[in-house]
This record gives structure tokens, C-alpha cells and sequence, in this order.
């Protein structure tokens, strides 16, 4: 039996484990892909900016620093698992079966985020197409290049800002006329001299020897017009995954519930960064780095409670 199951080995799910080993808590991470590191990979490139201590840090330095960190303690880590089914036993531990086989464990942590990448596709005709993407491996094979981004969050204008000074044109296509991220870093992409076609929304694609045309509709005119480019990148998000969890704890679209020590609505079922939600609670990796520090203090004070009495005495 273990102490402790944790659902995901992206960043948050890591450094949880990397908190729960070096307290000694028995501790076994499932992840449903082949690779630890989750969204991060997504974004290699791009450059985080709100972790303490780091004017910016690429993506996959993160990654990197956060398994190198955790792999000092030879962390038992199982890729590729998927949780077909969670059964809650008499005595209150949990018996998760996979498709790697049946465990048992006393607590689990979910650290799931957005869940396993599926993202929102742009449904039109021409598509699939192979010069239009969904996601950023290397920024440097759009060198030269006209590019355009579809999107209006976070993650479409770091993006659009990360290969203005790289490719020869980035034009940034938002359906409507206000962005979900940030201002500031829309302000960035115009002084970078970054091109914005807003409220539009592509209605069909064509391909022309090594170019590629978007008909695009203004969403409010319904004026048409064209954007020929050499390839397009498309930020839309990702859809929501339902797994078993879903169907035990209490969830909406926006995330697993959770109270003040980010406990879901079955005890001893904990949630971390953007798979859970609460009042107030801010979807970046500091605070899910937060979450997880407080909640492997809780699982640790639970299972070891007389390690902790012990040392609260001696401090009396």
C-alpha cells in the first residue's frame, strides 16, 4: 500500500513528489503519457515570468530543474497509466485500477491541470492542414516566415510575442475585439511591431503552392477578407477531459472543487494547481506550487500525526 497515489508528473505533480519523498512518505506518481513535464511542453521556448526567484525561465528549463530535482530521491514513476476506475474501501484508502495494474493507497493528489493535452481544432473547410499547428516545438522553423496566430489568451500572445522577433511577419487573429491576456502583453506584440486582425473569425482555407489563404469574417460586418501566410498556429485551448474523478468528486467545467486545504469533496482526494478550484484561486504554477506545499504538509501531518505532535512538544 502506498501513502500517497499523485495523478500527473507535469510540474505541479513533481514538485509535490519531490515534497512528499523528502518526508519520507511512500509515494507513487501515474502519468497518462510517455513523458513527465505536462503543459510544459507545450511551450519549451516561451518564457515563464511570475516564478520566484527568476526574472524569466524558459519552459524547459523548468521542466528539467523540477525532474532533476525530484529524481534525487528515485521516485517511483509509472507513464502511460490511465485511471480506469477509483473504488473507496471500508477502512477509507482507495484502490485506483489502471491499465498497468491495480494499487492501493491511503491519499491521492490529483495535479491533473487541464488534463491530457486535446486541443479546441479550428473546424473549417481546408483543415487538417500540415502548415497549420497546435502547438510551438521549436520557434525557430517559422524563421523568415509569415505566420499567423488564432487566439486571444495567455498563451496565444506569449506565443505571437515569442516569434515577433523570429519570423518575418506574425499577424495575431482574435475573434473578438477584447483579449483574454494579459494588456500589457498585447501592448508588447504592437511596439514589437506585431500585426492584430480583430473581430475576426477564418471561415475556409486554401493552400497555394507554399502559401496558405484564410478567408476571414468579421464577427460583427460580417465583412470578408484574406490573409495569405506561409504557416498558422492555432491557440483556441484545450477541451475539457472527463475522467473517473469527474464522476466521484464534486466538478464543474472550471475544475474539482476543493475546501481551504484544497481537499475535494471526497476525503482524503486532494487537488493542486489548475485542476482545482476555489474562491479567489489564480490558475499559474506559483500558486500550484503553493497548493502543493500546503497540502503534502496536511497528508504528511494525517498519516504521521505522532511526528508531528512530537515536534510541536519540543517546541513548546
Amino acid at each position: 500500500m502506498y501513502d500517497l497515489i499523485i495523478i500527473g508528473a507535469g510540474p505541479i505533480g513533481m514538485y509535490a513528489s519531490t515534497l512528499s519523498l523528502s518526508r519520507g512518505i511512500k509515494t507513487l506518481v501515474l502519468e497518462s503519457t510517455q513523458i513527465y513535464g505536462g503543459q510544459l511542453n507545450l511551450y519549451l521556448s516561451k518564457d515563464i515570468l511570475d516564478i520566484p526567484g527568476y526574472v524569466s525561465i524558459k519552459c524547459e528549463t523548468l521542466k528539467e530543474n523540477l525532474y532533476k530535482a525530484l529524481s534525487s530521491y528515485n521516485p517511483e514513476i509509472i507513464y502511460n497509466t490511465e485511471i480506469m476506475k477509483v473504488n473507496i474501501n471500508e477502512d477509507q484508502t482507495f484502490l485506483l485500477e489502471t491499465n498497468n495494474g491495480s494499487f492501493v493507497t491511503k491519499k491521492i493528489l490529483l495535479t491533473t491541470g487541464a488534463g491530457k493535452y486535446n486541443p479546441i481544432t479550428l473546424d473549417i473547410d481546408g483543415m487538417p492542414n500540415k502548415k497549420v499547428s497546435y502547438k510551438l516545438d521549436n520557434p525557430y522553423i517559422y524563421k523568415n516566415k509569415d505566420v499567423a496566430i488564432f487566439g486571444g489568451g495567455d498563451s496565444a500572445v506569449d506565443m505571437a510575442n515569442l516569434l515577433v522577433s523570429i519570423a518575418k511577419k506574425v499577424t495575431l487573429v482574435h475573434r473578438r475585439n477584447d483579449f483574454r491576456a494579459k494588456s500589457e502583453n498585447v501592448n508588447t506584440f504592437l511596439n514589437n511591431l506585431g500585426n492584430i486582425i480583430k473581430p475576426y473569425v477564418a471561415l475556409k482555407l486554401t493552400e497555394n503552392e507554399n502559401k496558405i489563404n484564410f478567408v476571414l469574417e468579421n464577427a460583427g460586418t460580417k465583412e470578408k477578407i484574406n490573409l495569405e501566410v506561409d504557416n498558422a498556429i492555432v491557440y483556441f485551448g484545450s477541451a475539457s477531459n472527463t475522467n473517473v474523478f469527474t464522476n466521484i468528486l464534486d466538478y464543474d467545467p472550471s475544475g474539482f472543487k476543493v475546501n481551504s486545504a484544497c481537499e475535494s469533496s471526497v476525503k482524503g482526494i486532494f487537488v493542486a494547481g489548475n485542476a482545482c478550484l476555489y474562491l479567489g484561486k489564480n490558475k499559474n504554477l506559483a500558486s500550484g506550487f503553493g497548493e502543493a506545499s500546503n497540502i503534502i504538509y496536511t497528508i504528511d501531518c494525517q498519516i504521521n500525526p505522532n511526528k508531528h505532535i512530537s515536534n510541536f512538544n519540543s517546541k513548546k
